[in-house]
């Protein structure tokens, strides 16, 4: 083992940063996976619960019922985590991002693309140079960045700061900040201003 203070040579520092690379890669796979674990779950659940008060009868009372059942049931299953406000949170975000298309289960997403032919796989897999993953991605986002973006009423300011948060891989801070600061009604202003 190297004593404190004693510098590495060359094949050591090249070792130590494959090491650095490699653990670094993986972790940023484990929470990638997990975020998307984490956003599929709750936009799930908020789809079920959607399901299940649109068949129920009295809206307001029954939705209200189902929230608390749903709150309960899982909070003494599996803790923290689900509470009333968060399930409510994981309705709102089915609502508001019903176009996030996840797929209920691998085995189910295969069959959808088995029953496709050649022609519609390869239309929809390089639809404006694209994958189909790859167009899946431009809107997973952590769920930090859903929790907040689902307080934006207007649906094209919110679709606005998700779709840039993506591509400028904004924090939760910045997001935040932007949001708070109007950021996307000052450019719109901005462009609205007539010339002196």
């Amino acid at each position: 083992m190297k004593e404190p203070g004693k510098k590495y040579n060359d094949e050591d520092n090249m070792l130590v940063n494959d090491l650095r690379s490699i653990v670094s890669k993986a972790r940023s796979k484990a929470f990638a996976a997990v975020n998307y674990s984490l956003v599929k779950r709750n936009w799930r659940i908020g789809q079920r619960i959607v399901e299940q008060e649109q068949n129920g009868a009295s809206r307001a009372e029954y939705g209200k019922h189902v929230i608390e059942v749903a709150s309960a049931a899982l909070t003494k299953e599996f803790g923290k985590g689900f509470s009333e406000t968060n399930i409510m949170n994981f309705k709102k975000f089915y609502l508001k991002f019903k176009e996030l298309t996840i797929p209920q289960t691998v085995s189910e997403e295969f069959k959808k693309q088995k029953q496709q032919t050649l022609s519609d796989e390869l239309s929809s897999h390089f639809q404006k140079g694209q994958t189909q993953s790859a167009q899946f991605e431009l809107r997973l986002l952590p769920w930090s960045h859903y929790e907040r973006l689902i307080r934006v009423e207007d649906k094209k300011a919110r679709e606005w700061y998700a779709k840039e948060a993506f591509e400028q891989g904004w924090s939760f801070r910045t997001l935040n900040r932007n949001i708070n600061t109007l950021y996307y009604e000052r450019l719109l202003m901005s462009k609205k201003k007539q010339p002196v």
